[in-house]
């Protein structure tokens, strides 16, 4: 009633402080210098950083992303700029690389792991790893292609995308098995390739399967995927 909610209002600033003087809080513990990192910046910035091997971060949500209505379980790691749209879930142990779109209503199994600027549709249901710079929908998700439009937005140039195209390619429609193409695009001096062959060699869960479409774009002679 009325009464009551004064008494808790009153109380409520004093009871709050209390409470977390409980806790043995311990921020900025010291200053230090960033290492630059090799990795190109997203979205256009001129530099990127490394943490440092002993940086304790208390959230795994870090920043420039967005979490309207979503929900990320324990032990979660969600890098820089990732975008989930209403009613995504995370369970636990998941891992979302930088960059990435979770769309509305995607589901994410335990364990996990969506790679840098990976797409993931509406509704998707990722039980495997998705590997970076791939468009991925459906339940249970299928990577579809190379999600050309995130790269470019990431400011990929058209020789980086036709080589992930290339990649794809050779990972989902050559008569190579996973492992070997991995194997194959380790070789390759362009640090993407090299990134997305590390990522499907440290996979424990396994890479989602390919669907099979691509076509030319006449226009651009860009492949759509």
């Amino acid at each position: 009633d009325e009464p009551n909610a004064r008494r808790f209002k009153r109380s409520f600033d004093a009871l709050r402080d209390a409470f977390l003087a409980t806790h043995p809080w311990n921020f900025a513990v010291r200053r230090t210098v960033l290492a630059a990192s090799a990795d190109t910046p997203f979205f256009g910035w001129d530099h990127r950083y490394l943490l440092p091997g002993d940086c304790l971060r208390l959230l795994p949500l870090r920043e420039g992303g967005g979490f309207q209505g979503s929900h990320v379980a324990h032990d979660c790691d969600v890098g820089n700029g990732v975008i989930m749209a209403n009613h995504c879930s995370l369970a636990g142990h998941v891992t979302v690389g930088d960059g990435a779109f979770l769309s509305a209503n995607s589901l994410v199994h335990q364990f996990c792991r969506i790679g840098r600027l990976v797409m993931l549709g509406g509704a998707a249901v990722a039980v495997q790893d998705i590997p970076p710079f791939m468009l991925s929908t459906g339940d249970r998700a299928l990577v579809r292609g190379v999600n050309v439009i995130g790269l470019r937005r990431a400011g990929f140039s058209a020789e980086i995308r036709r080589a992930i195209q290339d990649a794809h390619r050779l990972i989902y429609r050559s008569s190579k098995t996973i492992p070997e193409a991995a194997q194959l695009l380790n070789h390759s001096e362009i640090h993407e390739i090299q990134e997305l062959s590390n990522f499907i060699s440290n996979s424990a869960r396994g890479i989602a399967a390919g669907a099979v479409t691509a076509h030319l774009s006449p226009k651009s002679g860009e492949r759509p995927d």
